[in-house]
């Protein structure tokens, strides 16, 4: 065995270490996914913030719902402060819609970008603490890491907004799944849109009773054209490993 192509960008499938000490080349398809998680993240905003998915299985059952000007209010995106973590491929493309909004850009990362980069996206660097207290939306956008597992837990949720959203379209276990379940219970925060799950494809059934959670199966990808666009990437790291005549979306070294 000489490579293993990911069909994914994430690897968590993979022992990398292993892998790595037998000289076998892993590599992963991180383009094509980027702007359609970013659709992903700003659908899932506009669906939580909007009440759009509520207001849509209510509107199907009669008498289920009012009509009125003061009836189904959410929030506007317009003005808000969108706090990013991770500001990666996918972040900087979130940040490009949320700009398009006419949203304020505020980000926390490993490392901080370059003042060009941050100027492009007119993105503001803070502290991971201050970015949760001052957001009115934050956005994992963070791969899953010893460092980042359970980066949002009860003191986080707490510390955020009342009005404030969570959106996580990185890797489940990013979020304390109970301690968002208990935030969303006692309204300490106003929603969540989720297209990953702590545990996988086990989505915890306190979700589907709570009409402020928008959640979605691992769905961040799955386009006609990005799939498509994916088995063609993961083919050509494999042609290109072989061949040598082109780039390899290389996850390890060896």
């Amino acid at each position: 065995l000489k490579i293993v192509s990911n069909y994914a960008v994430g690897y968590d499938n993979i022992d990398i270490p292993y892998a790595t000490q037998k000289g076998i080349q892993v590599t992963n398809t991180p383009d094509p996914v980027t702007e359609p998680t970013a659709d992903q993240a700003m659908g899932l905003l506009l669906a939580v913030s909007r009440r759009i998915s509520e207001i849509d299985r209510r509107v199907r059952i009669p008498g289920a719902i009012k009509w009125g000007l003061l009836e189904n209010l959410g929030h506007s995106l317009f003005g808000k402060t969108i706090g990013i973590i991770g500001m990666g491929r996918i972040g900087k493309a979130l940040a490009r819609r949320a700009l398009a909004s006419g949203m304020k850009v505020v980000y926390h990362n490993r490392k901080r970008l370059s003042a060009e980069e941050e100027q492009t996206y007119k993105a503001v660097y803070l502290p991971l603490d201050e970015l949760i207290r001052t957001s009115d939306v934050v956005s994992l956008n963070a791969p899953h890491t010893p460092d980042t597992f359970h980066l949002i837990g009860d003191a986080e949720l707490n510390a955020m907004k009342p009005t404030a959203i969570l959106i996580n379209t990185a890797r489940g276990p990013l979020v304390d799944e109970k301690a968002l379940i208990r935030a969303l219970q006692q309204k300490k925060i106003w929603g969540a849109g989720l297209d990953v799950f702590e545990f996988g494809d086990i989505i915890s059934p306190e979700f589907m009773t709570m009409d402020n959670v928008v959640v979605n199966p691992h769905t961040g990808t799955q386009t006609y054209e990005v799939r498509n666009e994916m088995a063609a990437f993961a083919a050509r790291n494999i042609m290109n490993f072989f061949e040598g005549t082109g780039p390899v979306a290389c996850v390890n070294k060896i």
